[in-house]
């Protein structure tokens, strides 16, 4: 997890993708198989790779429920959003940003904001 933040926060998200992807075999909780979903789908739209954002968004979709369970699910409704909105789903995007709750406030600002 450590090397993934290293490359994230250097800018290689290649290499950082990649050893959030090798995490995947580590996670021993479901928070840690959320988060490990999160960095991912962060890294994914950095990269502007919204195939591999779209995946990992499925992937935390149909993992069991962690602690912070509203948390996790505003962030996955608004990087699914996003996504319909990025790839020309318009009034899918709409309806999905309608979906977010208000506990997601500002928390969720390094996806949102670089993805566009």
């Amino acid at each position: 997890m450590d090397l993934a933040e290293h490359y994230y926060k250097c800018g290689d998200y290649e290499n950082a993708l990649k050893c959030y992807t090798r995490i995947r075999d580590y996670c021993t909780s479901p928070k840690h198989l959320l988060d490990q979903c999160l960095d991912a789908i962060n890294v994914g739209f950095q990269m502007r790779n919204y195939s591999t954002a779209q995946a990992y968004i499925a992937k935390a979709q149909n993992a069991p429920d962690g602690p912070d369970k509203a948390s996790v699910n505003s962030k996955l409704k608004a990087s699914s959003a996003l996504y319909s909105l990025v790839t020309g789903k318009y009034s899918t995007a709409a309806s999905e940003f309608m979906q977010i709750g208000t506990d997601l406030g500002s928390s969720y600002n390094e996806v949102l904001c670089t993805a566009l």
